[in-house]
C-alpha cells in the first residue's frame, strides 16, 4: 500500500466466513518495511482496530485458522463504520412477575421532597387499614379498596398559607382511578379535590397532584394541623404511601414528573448505580473538550491554599447531594456555595463560529441558570446554561445561550470561559465541549442509543450468523432485523409482483409473497423448477429433462435428439 506523501491513519479488518467444525480465529498482522520489523497485531475480534501507517510501502500478511478469508479492506478510519446494533430503550423497569429480568428498562427516580411537611399513609386511621408491599424492595404502604374505604390522616405544616397536595402511590390496576382528597379542622369550610391514579407497577413510586373541578391545581389554604380524608371512588386495590404539603410558591411539576435515571439490565427499586448500563455522548473529532477536573481552575477562597481546596472538592465530586451515585466516569468538579466559580483558559483550533455544550450533574434543585462569560477577544459573550434537573447516572447535557444565539462568533485562537452558579445552588460540572458550528447537531444533547454489536456477535456469531427463525434466540432474531431495518435506512416494500402473486401483501419477516401455484421468487416472479411460461406456469414436456423458463424450449445435453434427448443425433 503506497499511501502517499502523507501519513496516514486506517484501519485493516477482514470478512471470513467460518470454516470447520469450531469457530474461526483470524488475525492480521502488518509490518513496516525495514530489515528488522516492528510489526502491529490486530486480533480478529470481528471489530477493527485503527492504528497509523506512515508514508511508505507496507507488507501486510494474514494469519488465519479454521476460516476462509475472502478480502482485505484497508480504509482510512474516517471513513469507516463497524456495523453497530443500536437499541431505543423506552419501557421503563417494572416489578411485576411478566417482567423479564434479561430485557433492558429505564430506571426512573423522582426529585426529593424530604424536605417538605409529609404525613405516611400507613400513620392514618381506617376501619381496615391494610399494610402492603408489592415488592421486598417497596416501602410500607397502605391499602385502599372499595368506594367506602376512608383513611384518615393528621398532616402537619410549618407555616400556614397556601399548599399544594402531591400523592406518592402504586397501582396495579390499569385503568384510571380517582382519590378525593378532604381537608377538615380548618377555619373554613371544609376542602375538597381529587387526585388523578394511573397504572403504576413501576421500580418507582408514582406522583399525583391534587386538582379542583376544572382539573387545575387545587389550592388548600392550610393552618398548622389539618385532617386529612382519602377516598377512593372505585373498588380497585391503590396503595398509598405518603402525601406532601408543598408551599404553593415553590410548587413545580418537575416533583411530580419522574426523570430517568439510567438503563438497567434488570430493574430493581432502588437507586444504586450498580444496576445501570453506563450511558454515552458523542465527541465529534474536531470538538474541543475542556475537563472540569484537568483544565478548570477554581475561584480561590479566603485562607484556605489553592491546591488543598481544589483536592477537597475533587474528593467530594463522586457523591452527590443525598448520596446519588454520580458514576466513576465522570471527572466533574462540585460548584457549592461558597465555591461557585470555575474558569478554563483554551485555544481553539482556528478562529470561528463555534458552539458551547456543557455537561453536569443536577439531582438537587429545580431548573436554574447557571451564569456564563465567553471571552474570544474582543467582543464578550454574557449567556447562561439552563441546569435543568438531572438524575442521570451519565449526567446531561446542555448548549450555552449568548444573545439568543448559541454559535458564537471567536475571532482569534484564545478563548476564557466562565461559569458561575447562583448562591444556594449545587452542580457537578463535567466537562465543556466546543464545537464547530458547522459540526454541531442537536443529537449531541441526547445519550447515545445502546449498542449491543458485542452481545451480538457473542451470542449469534455460531455458524457464520446464520439465524434461524425457529431455533435462534429471540433476541437475535431481533437484532438481525434491527440490523436489516438500519443497513436500509428503514423496512423494505414487499415488491410484490401482481402476476405472479396472490396478492400485495407479504410475510412481515423475509419479505416472501404469496404466490401462484408453480410460481416461486421472494417476490413471485419466476416460474418453479419443471415450469415454463410466467406467469401461468406450466410443466415442462421434456420427460426427466429442464426446460427454458419462458420458451418452455428442452435442455438437452449436447448431440441429443429432442425433446425426449434420450439418444444420441446420428452423424
Amino acid at each position: 500500500v503506497n499511501p502517499g506523501e502523507d501519513s496516514l491513519t486506517g484501519s485493516v479488518a477482514a470478512t471470513y466466513t467460518p470454516g470447520g467444525q469450531g469457530e474461526g480465529q483470524s488475525e492480521e498482522v502488518v509490518f513496516p518495511p525495514s530489515s528488522s520489523p516492528s510489526y502491529v497485531t490486530v486480533p480478529g475480534d470481528g471489530f477493527a482496530k485503527p492504528f497509523t501507517l506512515t508514508a511508505g510501502k507496507w507488507i501486510i500478511r494474514i494469519r488465519a485458522q479454521g476460516v476462509l478469508l475472502d478480502y482485505l479492506v484497508l480504509l482510512p478510519s474516517d471513513y469507516y463504520e463497524a456495523p453497530i446494533l443500536r437499541e431505543k430503550i423506552t419501557q421503563p423497569c417494572t416489578y411485576t412477575a411478566a417482567a423479564d429480568r434479561d430485557t433492558n428498562c429505564l430506571l426512573y427516580k423522582h426529585l426529593v421532597m424530604n424536605r417538605f411537611n409529609s404525613v405516611l399513609a400507613t400513620q392514618g386511621q381506617s376501619s381496615s387499614l391494610r399494610r402492603l408491599r408489592p415488592t421486598l424492595d417497596h416501602p410500607d404502604m397502605a391499602s385502599l379498596t372499595g368506594r367506602q374505604d376512608r383513611l384518615e390522616l393528621s398532616l402537619r405544616v410549618s407555616l400556614p398559607g397556601p399548599y399544594a397536595l402531591v400523592l406518592e402511590y402504586a397501582s396495579e390496576v390499569d385503568m384510571v382511578q380517582n382519590v378525593n382528597l378532604i381537608i377538615t379542622g380548618q377555619s373554613e369550610s371544609r376542602m375538597q379535590a381529587r387526585a388523578n391514579i394511573y397504572s403504576c407497577q413501576y421500580s418507582f413510586l408514582c406522583r399525583s397532584v391534587a386538582v379542583d373541578e376544572t382539573n387545575r391545581l387545587a389550592v388548600f389554604q392550610l393552618t398548622h394541623k389539618a385532617e386529612l380524608v382519602l377516598q377512593t371512588s372505585s373498588a380497585s386495590l391503590l396503595l398509598v404511601h405518603k402525601v406532601y404539603a408543598v408551599p404553593l410558591k415553590e410548587f413545580s411539576m418537575e416533583y411530580v414528573e419522574p426523570k430517568v435515571l439510567c438503563i438497567s439490565v434488570n430493574g430493581r427499586f432502588t437507586e444504586d448505580s450498580q444496576y445501570c448500563i453506563p450511558g454515552q455522548y458523542d465527541r465529534p473529532s474536531s470538538a474541543l473538550v475542556l475537563d472540569a477536573a484537568r483544565d478548570g481552575h477554581l475561584s480561590t477562597l479566603r485562607g484556605v491554599p489553592e491546591q488543598q481546596e481544589f483536592d477537597y472538592w475533587r474528593r467530594r465530586r463522586q457523591s452527590g447531594p443525598g448520596g446519588l451515585y454520580l458514576g466513576a466516569q465522570t471527572e466533574g468538579v462540585l460548584l457549592k456555595s461558597p465555591q461557585t466559580e470555575i474558569s478554563f483558559s483554551a485555544r481553539v483550533p482556528e478562529p470561528g463560529r463555534y458552539v458551547f455544550v456543557v455537561q453536569y450533574c443536577q439531582p438537587e434543585h429545580l431548573s436554574f441558570p447557571v451564569e456564563v462569560l465567553v471571552d474570544g477577544g474582543g467582543h464578550i459573550w454574557q449567556g447562561y446554561v439552563n441546569a435543568s434537573l438531572c438524575l442521570r447516572v451519565s449526567c446531561c447535557r446542555e448548549v450555552v445561550v449568548a444573545e439568543r444565539r448559541i454559535a458564537l462568533d471567536l475571532p482569534r485562537h484564545d478563548v476564557t470561559i466562565t461559569l458561575k452558579v447562583p448562591p444556594g445552588k449545587t452542580l457537578t460540572l463535567d466537562y465543556i465541549v466546543v464545537i464547530p458550528s458547522d459540526r454541531y447537531s442537536p443529537d449531541f444533547l441526547n445519550e447515545k442509543l445502546l449498542d449491543k454489536s458485542s452481545d451480538f456477535s457473542r451470542q449469534c456469531g455460531q455458524h457464520g450468523f446464520h439465524i434461524d427463525p425457529v431455533t435462534s434466540s429471540r433476541f437475535c432474531r431481533d437484532s438481525a432485523r434491527s440490523l436489516v431495518a438500519a443497513y436500509n435506512d428503514g423496512a423494505l416494500p414487499c415488491s410484490c409482483d401482481m402476476s405472479g402473486s396472490t396478492g400485495p401483501g407479504c410475510n412481515p419477516a423475509g419479505g416472501q409473497c404469496s404466490c401462484r401455484p408453480h410460481v416461486i421468487g421472494r417476490q413471485c416472479s419466476r416460474c418453479a423448477t419443471g415450469f415454463y411460461g410466467f406467469p401461468y406456469c406450466r410443466p415442462c414436456e421434456c420427460g426427466q429433462r429442464l426446460c427454458h423458463e419462458v420458451t418452455g424450449q428442452c435442455i438437452c445435453p449436447p448431440q441429443t435428439v429432442k425433446p425426449a434427448c434420450r439418444v444420441c443425433e446420428s452423424e
